[in-house]
């Protein structure tokens, strides 16, 4: 015997109440390697979670327009804070450019030549970044312009 139409509108409902699909609901996303963190980066929504796994991801990752919201800031975090992703080499590591409601967590940056960290406004000096964190993140042995923030006021600085 077929379902009624009235009848199956009411299973699908029932089964999505029941499953709780919210497609605005945030993700953690499990991040192993520079590939898929930069894949991540261009489908990263507000309230998002990217999880970088232990392991070296390079340098010269560009996060370029990524824009959380004051109550849902983007986190990209080590999944495993005592044991923090790495990011070596090249002229900077990373690089966030007219990037908004960002949070750097538990990361870990070493020997690049110019910047560690670099964070800019892309070029726009009316519109800076606004709402970025940087917390709990280790740079050593960075070349003689260190970190960099320009046009910006980080959030906050933790750790």
């Amino acid at each position: 015997m077929a379902m009624k139409p009235l009848s199956l509108l009411i299973t699908l409902l029932l089964l999505v109440s029941f499953f709780r699909i919210d497609p605005t609901a945030a993700d953690t996303l499990p991040i192993h390697d520079a590939k898929t963190l930069r894949d991540a980066i261009t489908r990263a929504q507000p309230g998002d979670i990217l999880s970088l796994a232990t392991g070296n991801y390079g340098n010269g990752i560009l996060i370029s327009k990524l824009n959380g919201s004051k109550d849902k800031p983007i986190i990209i975090s080590a999944a495993d804070p005592k044991n923090p992703p790495l990011f070596e080499g090249g002229k900077e590591a990373i690089h966030l450019s007219s990037c908004n409601y960002v949070t750097l967590r538990h990361l870990k940056v070493s020997a690049c030549q110019a910047n560690g960290i670099n964070a800019d406004d892309g070029g726009h000096l009316q519109t800076p970044s606004v709402g970025l964190v940087f917390e709990n993140i280790t740079i050593q042995d960075i070349g003689p312009k260190g970190n960099k923030t320009s046009n910006q006021t980080p959030e906050q600085i933790r750790n």
